[in-house]
């Protein structure tokens, strides 16, 4: 009889530990270490153990509850299983965070590298082309220039001495080459005309950049002189220009009409003048016209005679001036007067 009564109290004393570690489990965290069910609770060992009067230390239970039937039997064995929660370890997963890795998917970031493609940039070179522009190459051009000239045009290349690239551009032919004026009044001054230089497409050549000029002989009395214009840069070929330094003009003062003749009175130039001459005609247009001259400057009248009585005439009158140019005479004129209408007696 005192058996089955230490039998049932070992028993409520063990349900008390059980139930007292079911509490602790919910209370706190679970430890790994306490999880593995390898200790035992401090509580079942510090309870005092009733003794067996007989001293027979074999009947002492111990903490854990042991899976061989006990020998004795107990005062209610139930079939039924027991509703409180034993201390192994649940099969469900815990909701409190485990030192153990899980193998579910963690929302934590994990030191271990993702499958997944990272937005950061990796340090490994990528097989997909990068974005970067590859460089290009920066053509290196030598100037080949096939000068233009007067009668063919010319070509401007480009040649890239890396890649071989060439570019032509067509440089036109010279076409019109002039002197601003090419009769200049004489004045005692130095006289060049500006030379004027284009193109077939109309285009002004520019002189010291396309062209250079010298002009030939002192330019600055009367006479005959040209000059020689040389083109550079794009442009080939040389040619010549003349012009001409010209006495200053006179005028007529007075026409007597007279019978069958006319006294025509001149305007006095002496200065790089060798004489001048009078040109009259019965038309206005001077078509049909005759000349008279007065060989000597200080000279300034002359009479004209053998002409129809009663009839109109026109007369004009200029300066002109003989000078030598390649060894021959020649004589260079100003500019004509007015031309006065007068009529005979």
């Amino acid at each position: 009889m005192s058996k089955r009564i230490i039998s049932i109290l070992l028993a409520i004393v063990l349900c008390c530990s059980l139930l007292s570690l079911v509490f602790a489990e919910d209370a706190t965290p679970t430890d790994p270490a306490t999880s593995s069910g390898d200790t035992q609770d401090p509580t079942a060992t510090d309870t005092a153990q009733p003794t067996d009067p007989s001293g027979d230390t074999s009947s002492e239970s111990s903490s854990e509850p042991s899976s061989e039937p006990s020998s004795e039997p107990s005062s209610e064995p139930s079939s039924e299983p027991s509703s409180e929660p034993s201390s192994e370890p649940s099969s469900e997963p815990s909701s409190e965070p485990s030192s153990e890795p899980s193998s579910e998917p963690s929302s934590e970031p994990s030191s271990e590298p993702s499958s997944e493609p990272s937005s950061e940039p990796s340090s490994e070179p990528s097989s997909e082309p990068t974005t970067e522009p590859t460089p290009t190459h920066t053509h290196a051009y030598t100037l080949i220039v096939k000068p233009a000239t007067g009668t063919e045009d010319g070509a401007l290349k480009e040649y890239c001495t890396g890649c071989g690239d060439e570019k032509a551009t067509p440089i036109p032919r010279i076409d019109t080459v002039r002197l601003s004026n090419t009769n200049c009044i004489w004045s005692g001054n130095i006289k060049h005309p500006k030379v004027l230089a284009v193109d077939r497409t109309g285009k002004a050549l520019k002189k010291g950049a396309d062209f250079e000029v010298e002009y030939v002989g002192t330019c600055r009395d009367v006479g005959k002189y040209y000059a020689k214009i040389t083109f550079i840069g794009r442009y080939k070929g040389s040619i010549v220009r003349y012009f001409n330094i010209v006495p200053k003009a006179t005028s007529i003062r007075t026409v007597k009409e007279g019978a069958g003749k006319l006294i025509v009175s001149v305007k006095q130039r002496t200065a790089q003048t060798t004489g001048y001459q009078i040109r009259y005609a019965v038309k206005k247009s001077f078509a049909g016209y005759q000349n008279a001259y007065i060989k000597d400057p200080t000279i300034t009248s002359r009479t004209i005679k053998g002409l129809a009585s009663g009839m109109t005439y026109y007369v004009k009158v200029r300066t002109y001036t003989k000078v030598k140019f390649n060894g021959k005479d020649i004589k260079l004129y100003s500019a004509w007067s007015d031309a006065v209408e007068c009529r005979t007696k």
